[in-house]
């Protein structure tokens, strides 16, 4: 055996997502409500909403000798330049 993967049926996870959504909603008017209230205001109605889908990758951890794991990003190399000495003042150069 290489791999095992586990997953949603497309009916639960589009329940998951609706419950996940309403509580963010819920999570945002608590939200709302705190910040008018700190202004001496408070929400009458819902003027806009919008929702910006999400999408998460499943992680696969290499196990088993398997290598299916995402490999970690090298960092490039840097080049720092020198410090442009036109920019320095009088007491900062040194003779």
């Amino acid at each position: 055996m290489r791999r095992i993967e586990f997953g949603l049926s497309e009916d639960k996870e589009n329940e998951l997502k609706n419950e996940a959504i309403k509580e963010a909603c819920k999570d945002a008017r608590t939200k709302a409500d705190a910040m008018a209230s700190g202004l001496g205001l408070r929400i009458i109605r819902v003027a806009t909403a919008r929702e910006s889908g999400v999408y998460v990758a499943p992680y696969r951890a290499e196990g088993f000798g398997g290598g299916y794991g995402m490999p970690m990003p090298t960092p490039a190399p840097m080049a720092i330049p020198p410090p442009n000495r036109a920019e320095r003042s009088e007491s900062q150069c040194y003779n």
